[in-house]
């Protein structure tokens, strides 16, 4: 048999109770029904900065202002009354003079006494001081990052796993004219260009299947009635076990960039029909030398591919003779930003040398360096014919000086342009030596002194 438990008597049932209450860390207050302090625990007698036996059998008149007790036994009156639980949420200078936040509970609670209940008033006092002060910097945390998307040039959204759309920046109203509303879910959709909307639909659900990164670029209908260019980028957000609980996106404006881009693309096409067409080979480079662009009459004259040629490979098909003279002016005039010239024999597609000159003039934007522009002229025939008319001249002098007479070509004025080997002689002209005298000056105009110095004149 089991042994009779000890009866515990009311004193003992007291100390647990206490110990019981005084474990809790929030404050307890317990009043009779004529609101006198009944119990307080420890953290209530914490609070209030009294010991139980002060407050023990007394009332809030006992300690607080007039008022303050007035108000107070005016709400616990009708908490008694009225049975009705109250919370109140008050800002409070506790005994510490610490201003805090507290969340009052009252309610009414009955106890069996006899044949007659008796009426209790419990207070449950819960410290939110900091809980509020959490929620007051969330608070200003959205704030500011509410005002930086208003503000921001892009349109953040998010999406939920199965590509349904939760919420987007206020800016996409103000592009589309379509309502948070009238777009979430799939309602964006309906702005997107019929042409291209097979492809943001296919793009995304790649994204939604595979988890991987939306990185695309669609027209949409806008407010003012217009097609732009938009670019939409979002990423998945995982969970620790890697599944996708979150897509965050942004939608940016890059219909300026992608017109520019369009234009400048358009501007290519157009220079590059135009150099190819064009007389001479024409080439470019960029501000670090290499060149970007060989026209087609460069690559047909040298039998080039254009990889080969690009870069430094216009090097490979120039004679060994003249490249490092070429290299050489060309990385000179880089160095100072200033025209290049050469000329120089290029190796044609065939296997013949072809004599070219080739120019460069750098360009620049705003100041800014941005490289060459430059021509190759095709001058075989030139230098041929240059170079007979100095083999002509070469013979007919070496026939000029092998006279042995004074043989010279004057101008009309009597002064001599030419004069042989002959004739400096009799003249005393060193070789090289300026011819600045006229026969006259010399021998005079008597026609007897010519015949003795026995020179053949020549006037034109």
């Amino acid at each position: 048999m089991n042994a009779p438990l000890p009866e515990r008597s009311s004193e003992r049932s007291h100390d647990f109770f206490q110990c019981l209450m005084d474990g809790i860390t929030e404050p307890v207050i317990v009043k009779d029904d004529r609101l006198r302090f009944v119990f307080v625990n420890s953290a209530g007698c914490e609070l209030l900065g009294r010991r139980c036996d002060e407050l023990l059998g007394r009332t809030d008149h006992d300690f607080l202002p007039t008022a303050e007790a007035d108000r107070i036994v005016s709400i616990d009156g009708a908490v008694l009354s009225t049975g009705e639980e109250h919370r109140v949420e008050e800002e409070t200078t506790t005994a510490d003079g610490a201003t805090r936040t507290l969340l009052i509970k009252k309610r009414c609670v009955c106890i069996p006494a006899g044949r007659s209940e008796g009426k209790f008033l419990l207070s449950v006092i819960e410290d939110i001081t900091e809980l509020r002060r959490a929620e007051e910097t969330l608070r200003a945390r959205e704030d500011h990052y509410r005002s930086l998307i208003d503000l921001h040039p892009q349109v953040p959204w998010t999406a939920d796993p199965m590509g349904a759309v939760l919420d987007v920046g206020p800016r996409w109203s103000e592009f589309t004219g379509l309502s948070e509303e009238e777009t979430l879910g799939s309602g964006w959709a309906k702005a997107v260009h019929p042409q291209d909307a097979a492809m943001v639909h296919q793009q995304w659900q790649r994204s939604l299947l595979g988890g991987d990164p939306l990185n695309i670029e669609y027209r949409l209908l806008t407010a003012t009635g217009h097609y732009l260019w938009f670019r939409a980028r979002a990423i998945a957000k995982r969970d620790a076990a890697g599944e996708i609980v979150r897509w965050y996106g942004v939608l940016e404006d890059v219909d300026e960039r992608r017109r520019a881009t369009e234009a400048l693309r358009e501007s290519e096409a157009r220079f590059r029909a135009i150099a190819d067409d064009a007389p001479v080979m024409i080439w470019v480079a960029d501000p670090s030398g290499d060149t970007s662009f060989f026209s087609r009459l460069w690559l047909e004259t040298t039998g080039q591919s254009e990889a080969e040629a690009l870069g430094f490979g216009w090097v490979d098909v120039i004679h060994p003779d003249d490249r490092e003279k070429v290299q050489e002016a060309f990385f000179n005039a880089t160095a100072g930003k200033a025209p290049v010239r050469s000329e120089y024999r290029l190796r044609r597609a065939d296997g013949s040398w072809a004599w070219v000159i080739d120019v460069g003039q750098p360009r620049f934007s705003d100041g800014a360096f941005l490289g060459y522009v430059g021509s190759v002229l095709d001058i075989t025939e030139r230098r041929a014919a240059e170079l007979a008319q100095q083999e002509s001249q070469a013979f007919i002098r070496s026939i000029f000086d092998s006279s042995p007479d004074c043989v010279r070509v004057l101008d009309l004025e009597g002064r001599p342009l030419l004069m042989n080997k002959a004739g400096r002689r009799i003249f005393g002209l060193a070789e090289g030596a300026p011819l600045t005298k006229t026969t006259w000056d010399v021998i005079g105009k008597d026609a007897d002194a010519q015949k003795v110095l026995g020179c053949s004149d020549n006037l034109i």
